[in-house]
């Protein structure tokens, strides 16, 4: 089977790090969130932020796994399938080789 490794741990490596940076984005906007909803107390201004911060949810997803739906979660799919192509890969090589007594 012919495939390119460098280009899989690249695609990987980019997934985590994109990956991380929405997490990192998305704690920082869920505190930011719960110290506005604080300040904005019993203020009708913060009804129209919770309903944006709640599509915010709904199409990015608000923590790890939260929904497999959400961005987080297609790219929580997308890291795990391309890190299972590269085991498969490698135990397929080693496969091959052992067949050849290498």
């Amino acid at each position: 089977m012919l495939y390119d490794k460098g280009a899989l741990q690249t695609l990987s490596d980019e997934l985590a790090a994109h990956r991380t940076a929405l997490l990192t984005e998305s704690g920082n906007l869920q505190g930011a969130a719960k110290r506005l909803s604080v300040a904005w107390e019993g203020n009708e201004g913060f009804a129209s932020f919770a309903n944006v911060k709640a599509k915010w949810d709904m199409e990015f997803g608000s923590d790890v796994g939260a929904d497999p739906e959400s961005t987080i979660g297609t790219m929580d799919a997308l890291s795990k399938a391309v890190q299972q192509a590269l085991i498969n890969a490698f135990q397929a090589d080693g496969k091959v080789s052992a067949g050849f007594g290498g």
